[in-house]
């Protein structure tokens, strides 16, 4: 019988961020886990052996926040886990203060990236002396880690699962966008695939965009396809969970990672291109510093944040269809499985927390 016991905190309902899910998954052998989150009205899903905790929520705002930060410090001095791993929410040094015994590890995803600069460095300050309470915190990227000052944070890098493992051909193209519609001008991609159309009208393509965003970024998509009669080529399908992504990725075989070129987008490590690469596509990306880090010719092609670079990056990848081998492709990505992340990094380091005296 296990006797540690774990408490994974986000405000991100259960099934819908990558990162926690697959934390539970893989550390579920070695660890009680009670996963802590947001109601956000979505469909509820499960992990079988873990405990899911939802607080009701319309909206994320200061309310919320606390109520979900209280909740969370009398659960934890009840329950007494022996760590708490948090992803970082305004307020939650209030946890590791109220926190006891309990070892709590803040965990930093990203940076601010609002489009306002002023916001960011509100934020990103709030961020860094919240962390400065914390004695134990991990953080997903050594350039996020020095852009923050988080000169203490360990990094766990991020990972991927390999959704569909299936070798790609390339007789046709089937493009696949999946992540956040917030901010990522994703509407530039289909006037971009409306470019390639006009010059390529023999060529089989399909598009299919899925994600959630707010109303403004949902509206713009819609726009964009009926702007460009896309309506026969583009389908844009909203959120869809973790778990029930492997149809769209068994069926589609070119990945689309559109990340605008900004200061504060350009150095978080995009989830996605990973997730595209491990199944075996060449990736179409944007050329921030992180998708430099990750893309090469033999695993796609990088492109301005414009619908002109998109277009050009499709002609690219028509012209090299014959040079992309899913295998080659996911085999040069293996060291960045999630099973690989968790239990070589992620679960060592919780025990050298946990051995730990303070």
């Amino acid at each position: 019988m296990r006797k540690d016991s774990i408490f994974i905190i986000t405000h991100n309902q259960f099934g819908y961020q990558t990162d926690f899910y697959n934390y539970c998954k893989y550390l579920l052998p070695y660890y009680k886990i009670q996963y802590i989150c947001l109601d956000q009205g979505k469909e509820k899903l499960t992990l079988q052996g873990i405990s899911i905790t939802y607080i009701i929520s319309s909206k994320i705002n200061l309310l919320t926040l606390l109520h979900l930060i209280f909740y969370i410090i009398k659960t934890i001095k009840k329950n007494k886990p022996t760590i708490v791993l948090m992803k970082y929410l305004p307020l939650c040094s209030l946890v590791n203060i109220s926190s006891g015994n309990t070892k709590c590890i803040m965990d930093v995803r990203t940076a601010s990236v609002s489009r306002n600069p002023l916001l960011n460095f509100i934020n990103d300050t709030i961020l860094y002396c919240e962390y400065r309470l914390f004695k134990h915190s991990i953080v997903l990227s050594r350039d996020i880690k020095e852009r923050l000052f988080l000169n203490r944070a360990t990094v766990i890098p991020l990972g991927a699962d390999i959704i569909d493992p299936s070798e790609k051909n390339f007789d046709n193209f089937r493009l696949l966008y999946v992540g956040t519609l917030n901010n990522r001008d994703i509407e530039k991609t289909i006037f971009g695939l409306k470019i390639f159309v006009n010059k390529n009208p023999k060529i089989d393509i399909k598009y299919t965009i899925i994600g959630h965003g707010n109303i403004d970024a949902c509206q713009k998509i819609v726009d964009a396809i009926k702007i460009n009669g896309m309506d026969d080529i583009i389908e844009y399908r909203g959120a869809i969970p973790f778990n029930k992504l492997y149809l769209p990725f068994k069926q589609n075989n070119i990945g689309i990672s559109f990340i605008p070129m900004t200061i504060y987008y350009d150095k978080q490590p995009p989830t996605k291109t990973y997730e595209y690469l491990m199944s075996g596509m060449p990736v179409i990306a944007t050329k921030t510093t992180a998708n430099m880090q990750i893309i090469n010719k033999t695993s796609g092609m990088l492109i301005d944040d414009t619908p002109e670079s998109f277009a050009e990056g499709l002609e690219e990848i028509v012209k090299n269809r014959n040079n992309y081998s899913s295998k080659l492709i996911r085999n040069m990505y293996m060291e960045n499985t999630w099973k690989n992340i968790v239990t070589k990094k992620l679960f060592p380091y919780l025990i050298k927390i946990n051995e730990s005296k303070t």
